[in-house]
């Protein structure tokens, strides 16, 4: 009798699941053949409330789920379940059945939420259940959503968020600078200089993250403006670098390269008190990328003099410098090192197309094939670094058959490696 009991409990607890708004609706079907009872160990249960159960944060039950349910963390964390698995459209219904029943969704559900959404009409309809579930005075979410307005493109939307608050502290702000520098493409100077502009009239106070801001959308405009780097520069002089000098004398002296400006670079660099890994790479990288290849290379070496530790970054900038120096015994140097230090690591790719791209431009073919080889993920830079060896060095009928090896492999080619390809056809 209790076996009874428990089974038509589990039934309808099955049955009520499935009802639920973000769950698929099922059909039964009758079967001709009894049921025949299995061990416990392989008895079958409600194979879509099974799966959910699996997937579903610790703690939380299908009882708790049920359509008239109102255990409000229950399906908050319901939501950030959904949200984690890409279901947003779910999660979004969950909301709607949530509001219906006058059930409120914690803040933490609305932050997944605002992080997962790509889309104007989803925002809107997220900014519109942070009314409904009495959050629109939490400045948090709002600055959240005022990243994501303009993100999507909705500039007006993102304005009127944040003029709708009382009083924006620089948090609120700051998401809007960094709105526009994500939203910019290289042409984010103006909107963040308008935005500081208005966060200084509102009487918030700056902050190193403001001043971040500011300095990335200087570095990545496409036409970096001078005015405003100098003007940052004193604005952060007077502050004393908001209390973080290291990260924002380190974002200054790349917006000065970007500017042309080395010797302004090297000032702010030499006026450092300390210098860590992402200072010396910003240096090396802003010699590189100017084309002044022996000050790279010297700014290298006087790091490694100063017992910093190499990092992917830093290598990736300096390995194209060596192979434009051709200086092949440094090359194996720093080979030695990447194998020494990075053996099984993800993020050496684009070290290891270097190296091969090195030793191909140093003439060593074999090297450079045997790295390119070695490496366990190759990918479509891999491909073009070998690619682009084989046609300097007088290997154009391998050049071309690398375009076929590696879509063999399942790596559709770039426009960089057809743009490199393109010119040895010329020469068969």
């Amino acid at each position: 009798m209790a076996m009874a009991m428990a089974s038509t409990s589990t039934s309808s607890s099955c049955l009520a699941t499935l009802n639920h708004p973000h769950f698929l609706p099922f059909k039964l079907v009758s079967y001709s053949k009894p049921f025949k009872l299995l061990s416990p160990a392989r008895a079958p249960s409600c194979a879509l409330a099974d799966a959910d159960t699996a997937a579903a944060t610790p703690g939380t039950t299908q009882a708790d789920l049920r359509p008239d349910t109102r255990n409000a963390p229950a399906l908050s964390s319901e939501i950030r379940r959904l949200v984690r698995a890409g279901r947003l459209r779910s999660a979004l219904s969950l909301l709607d059945h949530l509001s219906h029943r006058g059930v409120p969704a914690s803040p933490s559900a609305f932050t997944a939420l605002l992080s997962a959404c790509r889309s104007l009409a989803h925002a809107r309809q997220i900014h519109a259940h942070l009314r409904v579930h009495g959050l629109d005075s939490n400045e948090f979410l709002l600055a959240r959503l005022v990243e994501l307005y303009l993100m999507v493109g909705a500039t007006d939307d993102a304005s009127q968020v944040l003029d709708g608050l009382p009083q924006a502290s620089a948090f609120s702000w700051n998401a809007l600078l960094h709105g526009h520098v994500r939203r910019g493409r290289g042409e984010a100077g103006d909107a963040v200089a308008d935005g500081f502009t208005k966060m200084r009239a509102a009487g918030a106070n700056a902050n190193e993250y403001t001043y971040g801001c500011i300095l990335k959308s200087i570095s990545g405009s496409a036409r970096p403006s001078m005015v405003m780097a100098t003007s940052t520069h004193a604005m952060l002089v007077k502050n004393a670098f908001a209390g973080a000098p290291g990260m924002l004398m380190t974002g200054l002296m790349d917006v000065y390269f970007r500017c042309g400006k080395v010797k302004l670079a090297m000032m702010v660099f030499e006026e450092m008190p300390e210098r860590d890994v992402v200072t010396w790479g910003a240096a090396i990288s802003g010699f590189a990328h100017k084309g002044m290849k022996r000050e790279a290379l010297e700014h290298f070496r006087w790091m490694v003099d100063n017992r910093v530790k190499v990092n992917s970054v830093v290598l990736t900038s300096i390995v194209p410098v060596i192979g434009d120096l051709r200086a092949r015994n440094l090359g194996r140097e720093i080979h030695g090192l990447v194998l020494k230090k990075f053996p099984d690591r993800k993020d050496v790719a684009k070290v290891h197309a270097g190296l091969v791209d090195m030793y191909c431009k140093c003439g060593d073919m074999v090297s450079g094939r045997r790295v390119f080889y070695s490496t366990k993920k190759r990918n479509a830079v891999s491909w073009t670094a070998l690619m682009s060896g084989y046609a300097s060095n007088g290997r154009p009928d391998q050049a071309l058959r690398c375009i076929v090896w590696m879509q063999q492999e399942g790596i559709r080619p770039d426009l960089v490696a057809v743009g490199t390809v393109l010119p040895v056809c010329t020469k068969l």
